[in-house]
Order: C-alpha cells, then sequence, then structure tokens
C-alpha cells in the first residue's frame, strides 16, 4: 500500500537545494514521487514500505537532515516551529545586512579617499582586515553551505556567491601584496552585503506570503474555561465531552455543539460569510468563531488539538508546499543552472586569459559567478502559490494544492450540480398524494426508511412526516437506529423496525418495514414515489429554494466566458424552474441523470472542466473533474474526491476564485519572465566585462533587485486579492 510521509528537512539554502534534494529521493526503491519545497523546509515523499532510513539516509548524502513529522506534536505546536525558523532566518539575514553595510560604508571610502590619510600599506592593511572579517561575519553562513554541497558531490546557489566573493578577496590580496592597486576588497564587502540585504527582504517576503496559515492558526484561543469543574486549561488540552463556557464577545475554543444559550456568531474568519448566523442548543459550532451577542456552553465533540481551524490550516499548508506543473520547467533550469553558470564562468576567464588580460577575466568571471544566481528562478512560483493559496483561504475558499489552481485558470465549462448547490439542498414537501387504497400509515412507512438515507429529499420526507403527526419523537434523528420506532403513529401505537435497507444512488431507497417491502424511489411524474409491496402508495413532490447569490454567481461566471452546465439527478421539469430563475438556459440543463451519466459528461468535456457538487452522487463527477469543488454543507465524501472546497457555500465565491487564479498564474508567469530575462541579459554582459571594474558590486545589486522584483510582484498580487471586492473583478491582477 502507498503512503505519504511528511519530512523536516534541514540544511537547505535555496530552490536549488530543493530541487537537488528532491531529485535524490525521487531515485529511492519503493518512493513513487517526492515533493521538496525549499519555502516551508519539508519533503512529502510517497511510496512503500518504512521510508524514513532511506529518506534519512539519501538527504544525509545531499548534506542535509530530513527527519519524520512529529505526529505528537499539534499543528499549532508544528507550525508554532515552523514560525519560528522563519522569523529566526528574517532576524539572521538583518543582521548580517546591517552588519555588511556599517563595514561595507567606511571601506568605501577609505578605498576612494583613505590615499591622502594613510601610507599604501597602512591602506591595505586597514581594507585587507575590514574585507577579512565582512568574509567571516557576513558570508560563513555562505561559505559553509557551498563547502557542505562541495563535500557532497555538489553545487548550490550559494557555491557561485562563494566562488564570486572567493575570487574577488584572493585577486585583491595578489594585488595589495605586489603592490599594483587597492584591489576590490571594497567590493567583495558590498557584494556580500548586498547579497544579505537582498535575502533578507526575500525571507521576510517569504513570511508575509504565509501569513494565510498564522492568521489562521491565531483564531484558536490559547485556552478554554471549563464548566465542569470550573477551570481555565489550555484549548489543546480539551477533550470530546467537555463542557466549554464562551462569554459574550469571545471565540470559541473547540468544535462543538451547542449545549445552552444562544448568540449570534461571526463566521467570517473561518468561512469569509459576512452575515452573522444564530446558533441555538443543537446547533454546530466551530473553533474560532466569535459569539457577538450572548454567553454560549458548548459540548466538545472534537478534541481540542484536532479542530477545524488546524484540520483547514493543515490543508492550506499542504497546498502551499505543493508544486504547480508549470513549476517542473524552472526546478529543472535551477538543477543544472549551477552547473551551467561555472562552466561559463570557466569559459570567460579562459577566454580572457587567451586574449591576454587574465586580471580582468578573473573580474568577470567573479561578475558571471555572481549575477547569474538564480534565487529569483527558485521562488517565482511557490510564492505565488503561497499567497494565491492563502487569500483563497482567507475568504473560504479551501484549494487542496497547487495544480488546482493552474487548472482552475484554465476553466472553460463549470458543471453545477443542483440540489445543495444551486440550490439550499433543504427541499421541502410542496405536494403529497397518496393512491386510493393505500395503507394508513404509509407516509410513517416511508419516513422510517428515509429516515436512514443521507439525501436532501429523505430529510424532507421525514420533516413532512413529523409536521403530519405531533406525536412523532423530536428526537427522531437520520441514520438513527431508533428511528420511528415506539411511536404513535395515526393515533395507532406502532413499532417501526427498519430491515435490509438499501440506497442506490440515483434511484432511491428500499427495505423491509414493520414486515412490508417498501421503496421510496424517482417518478416521472413528481419528486418519488412510494410503493409498499411492489404497488404505488403515493406520490411526492418537493420544492428547494434556490441560494441567495446564484444567479450572481452565474452571471459572473458567463462574464468569464465559461459555458455553464446544470448537471443533476432531478426531473427535468423541477430543473428547469430553478434553472430559469437563474438566467439558465433550458438547453444548458441535463436532467434525471444517474452518477454514472454526471461522470460520463464530465469525462467527455476534457480539459477545462470544472465540477461543483455537494452530494454522494457527485463524488465520481467530482474526482473525474479537472477541477473538483465541493460545497462546504456537502458529504465527506464529496468533499474528500473534490480538488477545492467553498467552506461558505456561496456559489458567488467561484468568480472570485476563477480570477485569483488566473491572477495568481498570471504573477508566476511574470515572475519566471522577470528571472529568465534577468539571466539571459545579465550574463553576457558580465562575461563580456561590460558591467566596468565594478562588476561584481553591478551583479549583487543585480541580482539582489531581481529577487525584489519577484518578491515585490507578488506581494502586489497579494495585495491585489486581499483588497478586490470579489462582485467586482473580472480580469487578473
Amino acid at each position: 500500500m502507498t503512503i505519504t510521509a511528511e519530512f523536516e528537512v534541514r540544511g537547505m539554502h535555496c530552490a536549488g537545494c530543493a530541487a537537488r534534494l528532491e531529485s535524490a529521493l525521487g531515485k529511492l526503491e519503493g518512493v513513487s514521487e517526492a515533493r521538496v519545497s525549499f519555502l516551508s523546509s519539508t519533503a512529502q515523499v510517497s511510496g512503500t514500505g518504512d521510508l524514513s532510513a532511506s529518506v534519512g539516509a539519501a538527504a544525509a548524502a545531499c548534506g542535509y537532515s530530513a527527519a519524520p513529522r512529529d505526529r505528537s506534536l499539534s499543528f499549532t505546536a508544528l507550525q508554532a516551529k515552523r514560525d519560528a525558523a522563519a522569523l529566526s532566518r528574517v532576524r539572521n539575514w538583518r543582521l548580517r545586512a546591517g552588519l555588511g553595510i556599517c563595514l561595507w560604508i567606511p571601506l568605501e571610502t577609505l578605498h576612494h579617499f583613505g590615499h591622502s590619510w594613510l601610507s599604501h600599506g597602512e591602506l591595505m592593511w586597514l581594507l585587507g582586515i575590514g574585507a577579512t572579517v565582512a568574509m567571516a561575519a557576513v558570508g560563513w553562513g555562505i561559505f559553509v553551505s557551498a563547502w557542505t554541497a562541495a563535500k557532497h558531490r555538489g553545487v548550490n546557489m550559494d557555491t557561485l556567491v562563494a566562488l564570486g566573493a572567493l575570487s574577488g578577496w584572493g585577486l585583491s590580496v595578489w594585488l595589495a601584496s605586489t603592490g599594483a592597486g587597492a584591489g576590490y576588497f571594497a567590493e567583495v564587502v558590498a557584494l556580500l552585503a548586498i547579497i544579505s540585504l537582498g535575502h533578507w527582504l526575500e525571507a521576510r517576503g517569504v513570511r508575509e506570503a504565509g501569513d494565510a496559515v498564522r492568521a489562521l492558526m491565531d483564531l484558536k484561543p490559547e485556552s478554554a474555561e471549563l464548566v465542569a469543574p470550573d477551570r481555565v486549561i489550555p484549548a489543546a488540552l480539551v477533550r470530546i465531552g467537555d463542557l466549554v463556557r464562551v462569554r459574550p464577545g469571545g471565540r470559541v475554543a473547540v468544535d462543538g455543539i451547542v449545549h445552552e444559550g444562544s448568540a449570534g456568531v461571526d463566521l467570517s474568519a473561518i468561512t469569509g460569510e459576512s452575515l452573522p448566523q444564530r446558533v441555538t442548543p443543537g446547533s454546530s459550532v466551530a473553533a474560532g468563531v466569535v459569539a457577538i451577542d450572548g454567553g454560549l456552553i458548548v459540548r466538545a465533540t472534537v478534541s481540542g488539538d484536532e479542530t477545524t481551524i488546524e484540520r483547514i490550516a493543515t490543508l492550506v499548508h499542504e497546498a502551499q508546499s505543493s508544486r504547480a506543473p508549470i513549476a517542473k520547467l524552472a526546478d529543472r533550469i535551477c538543477s543544472i543552472f549551477v552547473p551551467a553558470v561555472l562552466a561559463i564562468a570557466l569559459a570567460t576567464l579562459v577566454g580572457w586569459w587567451i586574449a591576454g588580460d587574465w586580471q580582468r577575466g578573473l573580474l568577470a568571471a567573479t561578475t558571471v559567478l555572481v549575477i547569474s544566481c538564480p534565487c529569483a528562478l527558485g521562488i517565482a512560483t511557490p510564492l505565488a502559490v503561497m499567497v494565491g493559496t492563502g487569500e483563497c483561504a482567507r475568504r473560504g475558499i479551501l484549494l487542496r494544492n497547487a495544480e488546482a489552481i493552474e487548472r482552475m485558470s484554465q476553466a472553460r465549462t463549470v458543471f453545477l450540480d443542483k440540489t445543495g448547490t444551486l440550490t439550499q439542498g433543504q427541499p421541502t414537501v410542496r405536494a403529497y398524494a397518496q393512491e386510493p387504497g393505500a395503507p394508513e400509515d404509509t407516509l410513517a412507512l416511508a419516513a422510517a426508511l428515509e429516515s436512514r438515507s443521507e439525501h436532501p429529499v429523505a430529510r424532507a420526507v421525514v420533516a413532512y412526516a413529523r409536521s403530519q403527526d405531533s406525536s412523532l419523537s423530536a428526537s427522531t434523528t437520520r441514520g438513527s437506529a431508533k428511528s420511528f420506532s415506539q411511536m404513535h403513529l395515526w393515533s395507532q401505537p406502532a413499532t417501526f423496525e427498519v430491515r435490509e435497507f438499501r440506497a442506490d444512488p440515483g434511484v432511491g431507497v428500499s427495505g423491509i418495514v414493520q414486515g412490508r417491502a417498501v421503496r421510496v424511489v424517482r417518478d416521472p411524474d413528481a419528486t418519488a414515489r412510494i410503493e409498499i409491496d411492489g404497488k404505488l402508495a403515493a406520490r411526492i413532490t418537493c420544492v428547494d429554494k434556490v441560494r441567495d447569490g446564484s444567479a450572481e454567481a452565474v452571471s459572473q461566471l458567463r462574464a468569464h466566458g465559461l459555458r455553464i452546465v446544470v448537471l443533476t439527478g432531478d426531473r427535468r421539469a423541477q430543473a428547469l424552474e430553478a434553472a430559469r430563475e437563474l438566467g439558465i438556459r433550458d438547453d444548458e440543463v441535463l436532467a434525471d441523470l444517474t452518477p454514472q451519466a454526471k461522470l460520463q459528461r464530465v469525462s467527455a468535456a476534457g480539459v477545462g472542466s470544472v465540477m461543483v457538487g455537494d452530494g454522494i452522487n457527485d463524488a465520481a463527477a467530482l474526482a473525474a473533474a479537472d477541477v473538483g469543488i465541493a460545497m462546504g454543507s456537502g458529504t465527506d465524501v464529496a468533499s474528500a474526491s473534490a480538488s477545492s472546497a467553498l467552506l461558505n457555500n456561496d456559489l458567488r465565491s467561484l468568480g472570485w476564485m476563477l480570477w485569483a487564479c488566473k491572477g495568481t498564474m498570471a504573477t508566476i508567469r511574470q515572475n519566471l519572465g522577470l528571472a529568465f530575462v534577468y539571466n539571459t541579459v545579465a550574463i553576457p554582459l558580465a562575461a563580456l566585462g561590460l558591467l566596468g571594474e565594478h562588476g561584481p558590486v553591478v551583479a549583487a545589486s543585480a541580482m539582489g533587485l531581481s529577487d525584489v522584483c519577484v518578491v515585490g510582484n507578488t506581494l502586489r498580487l497579494r495585495w491585489k486579492l486581499r483588497e478586490s471586492a470579489p462582485a467586482e473583478q473580472s480580469a487578473p491582477p
């Protein structure tokens, strides 16, 4: 059986490191897929058997360490460790950049004006000592990274910078010792300072791009107030069944059912729903929601470290660590780029040496090494993916992986389920017609059978039966083994036993109730028909209100140029009634479909198919579509089959989701374009010596600028997505 394990990786310094490790892990016996993320410092490896030992050995052979994720740690604790590591990286690069600039400015001043104050020997000593201090204090981490890669017969992006800095420093020492000039000591310090500054800006941008997960985790209170015993404990220690008090204005600490109290709760932080929702005893609430105008006592249904917030945050983290198909080209280039640059630098040195100017050749080769560092190329795609998935999560749109972003941006046809997707999924019985001579307890028998079903029509039948006889137990719930047992129906005492229950998706349900064969199945003239012992007993017609915003959502999708198709197992007349209310043409409605028929329709659409559904009978179609989107109110089966989910149950989010995915892909292409153009133009200029005697400094500045451009462009995407109003957007940023 194939399993997927996550590993925490230490020692990676660039996207090239991640590509190298991923290649090594992919070659291991038993490994079917390996994905390594430099930004999150994780590796996800799929394969058979115990992968821990082989993955750890492969990582060590590449100069890194990989340990299985500590499953004893909750996601909250694990995320805290990751945040601490990211913050530490920001602080380290900031310290190096600050120290480098503080050394560079006086050394640059001495380089230009020191000859008028000091003798040549004194000036060289000061410049040399200052540059050496900078090499040790500012560049130490770069040199260690490059040396570690070299020991394991590899190279990385730090290899280029380290060789460039060492070449400049060595040339300066030789020039100073021979009295041939002041050398490039100040330039070496400038090189290290500017590169450190670029890495600091990059690290800060990466941390900001990943703040969606931190924002989610900040929603969960750190403590919970137990009712019995009356004490405050860490929220992670709450256990199933505990009663937790939520005071007015406070946040719910754990997922649960309202035991006492009533309040309006703000769901916007989790689902993106802007309007408060009233909860009363029996209502479900999730950790992180705010009780606006009342106090609640909530009975926990999960432990404190397995809340909805943590599950959502885990999925967002996994999506941010995933790789879009478009990134494969960049990954392949990163894996061969550094060796190619080393070859170009060597060719530059040899070429200039043959031309009779080895000193200029060494300077040009150093410039090539520095200017071609592909840091921007390595972060171009994953940084945009982090922003896109994170901002979608803020609006209640859950993307499970980066591939869903790319596929959604290529959407052509949107297939929409009707019941529970375009409509509220809470049908009510509009008409009940019992046949002459049918058993008096026909409705009760049908309701007893339907109480075992998850279908919305089943819930409608059960609710209607209750409304017709007030003596029905208020505790009757779908799926309960005690449903309709020991109840007085039609004023007659009866025990309703259901045996041999069977559900046929797209057809109906059947079983033995009170010793009689009962079927509730699709009917050509109504929503469903009830058959008792093989004879028609009654027909039921149900209606379902359309969701608020569905018509607006359809209009937005059309504005994006998408083809709309409604797929439903409902009667055509009822499907057309809902479709016309939403502005959907009759020829865009396909009704009376079985789950298999839905699957065939979606599969035939090919590339660019998007399926939106919520029920068990949508699961196959959701899995077959390029992008499967489950409604947040849907079944677990539907959610598991989909690549995305609308937690807010608002179809208007589809238009914004499409806009956001297109914007993310546009940003990725822009970032890759910036990185490619930069290296395509910069390397020839450096090799030909056209950047002058200050080439290494110009190269460092250009390299840092390329990183800043990519980070800035990605943060621009974040600003666009965060500031946008979904209904107003029609074009990618």
